[in-house]
């Protein structure tokens, strides 16, 4: 996660820190990229033709992180192959090098599941190079016409790709991918005879509970624009999730899954381990008074494969676990990484100045930044959420969240991203 530049006095300063490491967790229902350090862009590795902007701020850090594999070779793709019998049924997983389409990969083969990965020539196989029996064919959800060879002969299709931003100019870059490019999936699910589409959608495509109200369930109306913070992403996510019900009225077999903020191992890009570095940084002295649900997201790429095989079409599905305040999920992290807690609480106004400080700064210099108004009042609202229908009916796991966190630092820590525990982190 990026520094903000914020030039105001001490107050605000600790508020924008507090904030900026909360503004990495929002997303990581869908991370899969993170790329400069004033704008957190995450266009899932399936995506392929990136809007012009987007190419040019992504172009800047290219380098793979230490310990990560590299791209695959043309020979690495695969042409739609039909040599597997009906005996041998694969299933395609799009977003597949991000945190949770990557542990989806990992549980689908660990199950002794076939599966096939959409990627771009260039996409990096992270953690996927070590698996056996994946298919990687190369396409692009916003170029329908690269999808019908990806689907053909699937069983079913995770579609977990989505491209996420915290800039309120991208938001038509967003919709472009995140709604356009599940519409796109949606027809060559729908030609190619797949027998069920899962789409992994967001709690951002559910209603917020009212503040001092019980947590929101999947039946909660979409109210993000009544508490301030109907950002973009927020949209794009419930455009796509739109897109998905009515396609299942149209007669295809879907359901849609939504995660909440999840931890855990295999986060390559990083996504919400950005948060984990943040914290593990020791800077982070302040919290904005909000909180969020965490979940292990093992847990939910085990919910995915179950709501594929025993979820009912058409149905919604939260995938979460523990509603925690921010103070109490940064020390957890604070815990685990050998830190001191934050201790300092951001006061509400002093938040929204340093979003709307951070935001005229942005436009101001043409540079993109993680902070904005919209975003700075979601570090006080309550993203608290009743995850009991996924437990009844889908079998969802309630993972400790310490343990969620403590295998998303190991994984850090493998990689190099974060020293080993006697050692200081000194930050990059």
């Amino acid at each position: 996660m990026s520094t903000v530049y914020i030039i105001l006095p001490l107050a605000l300063m600790l508020g924008g820190l507090a904030l900026a490491a909360f503004i990495a967790a929002l997303r990581s229902g869908q991370f899969d990229d993170l790329q400069t350090p004033a704008m957190r862009i995450l266009l899932d590795e399936a995506t392929h033709q990136r809007p012009a902007r987007l190419s040019t701020v992504a172009s800047r850090e290219t380098t793979e992180p230490p310990g990560q594999g590299g791209s695959p070779t043309p020979r690495d793709f695969l042409a739609p192959p039909h040599e597997h019998g009906p005996e041998r049924p694969v299933d395609l997983v799009t977003g597949a090098t991000g945190l949770v389409g990557g542990n989806l990969v990992r549980e689908l083969v660990g199950r002794g599941e076939r599966v096939r990965v959409l990627a771009r020539l260039t996409s990096r196989q992270g953690h996927l190079a070590e698996l056996a029996g994946i298919e990687w064919v190369q396409g692009d959800i916003t170029d329908a016409a690269s999808l019908s060879a990806a689907c053909a002969g699937i069983r079913r299709v995770y579609h977990c790709a989505a491209l996420v931003s915290m800039w309120p100019g991208d938001a038509g870059a967003m919709m472009a991918v995140n709604a356009g490019g599940t519409e796109n999936m949606l027809a060559a699910a729908r030609a190619g005879g797949v027998e069920r589409f899962v789409h992994c959608s967001s709690v951002d495509a559910i209603g917020l509970p009212e503040p001092g109200g019980p947590p929101a369930t999947e039946s909660t109306p979409w109210n993000w624009e009544h508490m301030g913070v109907a950002t973009g992403y927020a949209r794009s996510k419930l455009a796509a999730q739109d897109r998905v019900l009515a396609a299942v009225a149209q007669g295809l077999d879907a359901v849609i899954v939504n995660p909440a903020l999840m931890f855990g191992p295999y986060d390559q890009k990083p996504s919400s381990g950005r948060m984990i570095l943040e914290v593990a940084r020791g800077w982070l002295v302040a919290f904005p008074g909000g909180g969020n649900n965490v979940v292990d997201v093992r847990d939910v790429a085990a919910a995915m494969v179950a709501a594929a095989e025993r979820g009912r079409c058409g149905e919604l599905y939260i995938l979460g676990n523990a509603n925690m305040t921010y103070r109490e999920i940064f020390s957890v992290m604070a815990d685990v990484t050998g830190v001191a807690p934050p201790w300092l609480p951001v006061p509400r106004l002093v938040g929204i100045a340093a979003g709307m400080a951070a935001e005229a700064f942005g436009w101001l210099t043409g540079k993109p930044v993680e902070l904005n108004r919209e975003s700075a009042r979601m570090g006080f609202v309550e993203h608290y959420y009743d995850a009991s229908k996924a437990r009844r009916e889908l079998g969802l796991a309630a993972s400790p969240v310490r343990g969620a966190v403590e295998s998303a630092v190991a994984w850090l820590r493998s990689q190099r991203m974060l020293p080993p525990a006697s050692a200081p982190f000194i930050g990059r």
